[in-house]
């Protein structure tokens, strides 16, 4: 059974698939690491995301405000600083689509109140932009986006979770070992520590951090649900294994290989992995493809007179 690679088993990995000397002095671990890292956002993120099968997906609810126009900016992890959808959410929890508008038709929307204008919204730099305001209570703006993979570590920078302890306003984790950078209370992220070890939260203040105890203490409402003994504590945008399918950790480990072997120059090496990637690259995508083989996803339109009274915000009906 395939399990996930830490960082120190990705560079044995392409060590042994390279054939590089563990006495050779062109590349230590640190270099290694930053390879693994260019690939995994350069090379292996673009083709994950090409399959279109929502890996990598999550969420911010920003409270809705009751002045036009309205801005909330593009969370700053989501990859290419892009969205994959926005969604107004009402008082009781209901998601309705949002649609985005061109900037030539802003003025078609700025000065006319309503549900349906409020249903629009355009990009403006890093932010996006609701011309219109609504006055619901406790309603939300819920954008969805590709959270971006945390930089590869070694495992000794990251704290391993043997301990979960809640009381009524707070939550005492404890790390089994617990890195230097950790005394300087920085931003923490939790990783899953079984496959495919997502980023279960992140960017999470801790209220103190206790070195001698080996343990962190963080708000109740700042702590996942699904938090567990095993997974990790690290540093924010900082992990130990790569955020993606395990499948494809094997192949992050060719891609450096590909990398290095050009670096050094060696011709025949280089073509025989290249070779060999295109092989992998194949082959996993055919594993990871098509996530529900059972339920393909049916194509149907969005908006027509079968589905707009389905739909509350539904712009082409203004």
């Amino acid at each position: 059974m395939a399990k996930p690679m830490t960082s120190s088993d990705l560079i044995k990995s392409l060590k042994r698939r390279g054939l590089i000397p563990t006495d050779q002095s062109t590349f230590d671990n640190d270099d290694f690491l930053e390879i693994l890292n260019e690939e995994l956002q350069l090379s292996l993120l673009p083709l994950l995301l090409s399959m279109k099968e929502e890996h990598l997906v999550n969420y911010k609810e920003i409270p809705n405000d009751t002045e036009a126009p309205i801005r909330y900016q593009v969370p700053y992890r989501s990859v290419g600083n892009k969205l994959r959808d926005v969604s107004y959410i009402d008082a009781s929890g209901n998601p309705y689509e949002m649609s985005r508008i061109s900037l030539e038709e802003i003025s078609d929307y700025s000065n006319f109140y309503s549900l349906n204008s409020y249903g629009v919204f355009y990009m403006e730099n890093d932010n996006v932009v609701i011309p219109s305001a609504n006055s619901e209570v406790s309603s939300k703006i819920r954008m969805y986006f590709y959270l971006r993979p945390s930089d590869l570590v070694l495992e000794e920078e990251v704290g391993v979770i043997n301990g979960i302890t809640k009381n009524a306003t707070e939550t005492t984790i404890s790390i089994a070992t617990f890195p230097d950078k950790f005394s300087n209370n920085p931003a923490f992220d939790i990783v899953g520590g079984k496959s495919p070890n997502k980023i279960r939260g992140f960017d999470i203040e801790a209220s103190s951090v206790n070195k001698l105890t080996k343990s962190i203490v963080l708000k109740n409402e700042d702590v996942p649900e699904d938090i567990e003994v095993g997974d990790y504590l690290c540093q924010a945008e900082e992990t130990p294994v790569p955020q993606i399918p395990t499948e494809m950790h094997p192949l992050l480990a060719q891609m450096a290989v590909v990398y290095i072997l050009e670096s050094l120059g060696d011709t025949e090496g280089l073509a025989n992995a290249s070779r060999r990637l295109e092989m992998m690259k194949k082959n996993v995508t055919n594993l990871i493809d098509n996530r529900v083989e059972g339920a393909p996803q049916k194509i149907k339109p969005r908006h027509t007179t079968l589905t707009s009274r389905y739909t509350r915000f539904n712009n082409k009906n203004i």
